[in-house]
């Protein structure tokens, strides 16, 4: 089922698809794009200025544009010929059931995995936290959870705001696919100011002398769940506490600034 709502941001440009061919035009155009991103945008397709501009920018605004010119069944068919009905209607909401047909295409073999740009962390250690091998099936939601896992690694040593990005080569003669990982390491942040919040001010002054990853050494993000762990006992033993982390990242210096903020918890 999906449901459209439209907004008054999107009133005005709905209402330049007078011509509801233009606007299938428009949105086939994108979708073309979707299907082969190396193509350039063949802005003359749309044959409107406005629709082009939008088109270049997001096809969700494409889409709501054929919505609202009442080309829902048309629309939903570009998916690969999907039956759509309309099953509710008002001037506010529009309610379409659709049927996707789905084409699971060719399985692939994972053949290799190559890493590019990593310095702080050797290849093999990375590696480590990948689960798939060569020879097997080709998982990328897997391998997008792995290179997810692999951040808090960097922000251990500093590095906020390190990236892996994989690039997806498919081998149609044999049936492979093999990923090469380019690894965009930043800059390294350092320990800034650490705030304490919530507790009286001796319980407080407790917590700031227990704290020892000091002022100008690289940040390590995974220091303060170990840190709240190991200083529990140095809390209000009567109350059960609650704890929320901010971590505030400073562009310009390059550091981090901590707030630990203390609630306490709600009897139940």
């Amino acid at each position: 089922t999906i449901l459209y709502r439209p907004d008054e941001a999107n009133r005005g440009l709905c209402e330049q698809a007078q011509d509801h061919d233009q606007a299938v035009a428009a949105f086939m155009e994108v979708v073309r794009i979707l299907d082969n991103p190396q193509t350039a945008l063949d802005l003359g397709a749309v044959h409107h200025a406005d629709l082009g501009e939008e088109a270049a920018s997001t096809y969700e605004r494409i889409i709501q544009i054929c919505i609202q010119a009442r080309q829902y069944e048309r629309v939903l068919r570009i998916f690969g010929e999907a039956q759509a009905k309309i099953v509710h209607e008002t001037p506010d909401e529009v309610e379409v059931d659709a049927v996707l047909p789905v084409e699971e295409g060719r399985e692939y073999k994972l053949s290799r995995i190559e890493w590019s740009g990593n310095i702080v962390f050797p290849t093999a250690q990375l590696s480590k936290g990948i689960h798939q091998q060569p020879g097997q099936t080709v998982n990328a939601v897997q391998l997008s959870d792995d290179l997810d896992a692999i951040k808090p690694l960097y922000q251990s040593r500093g590095y906020m705001k390190a990236v892996v990005t994989p690039q997806l080569d498919l081998n149609y003669a044999d049936g492979t696919a093999s990923y090469k990982l380019e690894v965009k390491e930043g800059d390294q942040y350092r320990m800034g100011d650490v705030e304490i919040e919530g507790l009286d001010e001796k319980s407080s002054a407790h917590i700031r002398e227990a704290w020892t990853l000091h002022q100008g050494e690289p940040y390590d993000s995974t220091y303060v769940k170990r840190f709240l762990k190991d200083t529990g006992d140095l809390l209000p033993p009567s109350i059960k506490w609650g704890v929320t982390i901010h971590e505030d990242l400073n562009e310009k210096e390059k550091t981090v600034d901590v707030t630990v903020r203390f609630k306490p918890k709600a009897a139940t």
